[in-house]
């Protein structure tokens, strides 16, 4: 069972799909939503309010295959990291989607997604990612980066849209980044 966080510094919609498609990759996965600025839906709790009150029998376990989205509701990873180690030991797969933003994440685990576009340069590309091509991207890479093949639009609206991806090369790329170690 293994936790995962993914944070895409440069590119906001990168930073809303990548968690969803890392998940829809793992088969039946938990997202921990950590967006401060995402409202906790009203119909359900969210991950502060499991911090809060404590979870349930249900909330530890998946009820069905597939993805399930835990909104945060405003808490910190801080707060969160004692929980979300239970939702690793008692899910298949737990992704927790990182605010977008430029500061890494202080957790362990973290799968930088970065935009990977011919002529980059970039500091933030100092050891294991995943890098999203854009257009033509000739650039080698090391055997810790794996390199996404270009992403179809109706790809990034169905993962939007709650609705997961089919088999593609683009969901089969995502595959190899649960069998990566990631710091």
């Amino acid at each position: 069972m293994a936790v995962l966080a993914t944070w895409a510094p440069e590119d906001a919609v990168l930073g809303a799909v990548a968690p969803r498609a890392l998940a829809a990759a793992a088969g039946t996965c938990l997202v921990v939503d950590l967006d401060p600025l995402k409202p906790a839906p009203a119909d359900r709790p969210s991950l502060a309010d499991l911090v809060s009150d404590g979870p349930r029998a249900a909330d530890l376990a998946p009820r069905r295959r597939g993805v399930a989205i835990l909104a945060g509701g405003g808490v910190t990873w801080e707060d969160a990291a004692d929980l979300v180690a239970v939702f690793g030991r008692t899910w298949p797969a737990v992704v927790v989607a990182c605010p977008f933003g430029p500061t890494r994440p202080a957790m362990s685990g973290v799968v930088p997604v970065l935009l990977d576009t011919r002529h980059r340069r970039s500091p933030l590309l100092a050891g294991a990612a995943v890098l999203q091509t854009v257009g033509r991207s000739l650039r080698r890479t090391a055997p810790e980066v794996v390199r996404l093949p270009p992403v179809a639009r109706s790809s990034i609206d169905r993962l939007l849209d709650g609705r997961m991806e089919g088999p593609s090369r683009w969901m089969r790329a995502w595959k190899t980044v649960w069998r990566l170690r990631w710091p």
